[in-house]
């Protein structure tokens, strides 16, 4: 029988491969077509993105209670270190997701210019989401 604590992984897993697929799918296949679609295309790339960080962030805290839960919350003080630094990299990602959303919901701003700061928040977001997961 499968634990729950490894179905928390798997969906963990799975939503991080959602939100950096996300961002790459929107990076490489929605914003390089600048038609009257792509701010529509985005936002809704955009949603389904934000839902998955959601996801990564509730089952990576359900994964460290379940863990703490296991080891009577004595962690090592490699775990402590790691989790720091991934914490550190979610805030700046979740950072750049809410900027995003921001960008995408200006109405005033021009296409092209939204997509041109999206570009880089996502390329920053998909290296920073690669060396977390690394």
């Amino acid at each position: 029988m499968i634990s729950a604590a490894t179905w928390i992984v798997w969906l963990h897993l799975l939503a991080v491969a959602a939100w950096l697929g996300g961002g790459a799918a929107t990076l490489l296949a929605i914003l390089p077509d600048m038609g009257e679609g792509t701010r529509a295309a985005a936002r809704r790339a955009h949603f389904l993105t934000s839902r998955a960080m959601e996801v990564v962030v509730v089952t990576g805290v359900l994964n460290v209670v379940a863990r703490g839960m296991e080891s009577g919350m004595a962690f090592s003080r490699g775990f402590v270190a790691m989790l720091s630094v991934k914490i550190v990299l979610l805030i700046v990602m979740a950072g750049l997701q809410v900027w995003m959303g921001i960008a995408w919901k200006r109405e005033g701003m021009a296409v092209p210019v939204a997509a041109r700061r999206a570009r880089a928040a996502i390329a920053v977001q998909l290296v920073l989401g690669a060396v977390a997961v690394l």
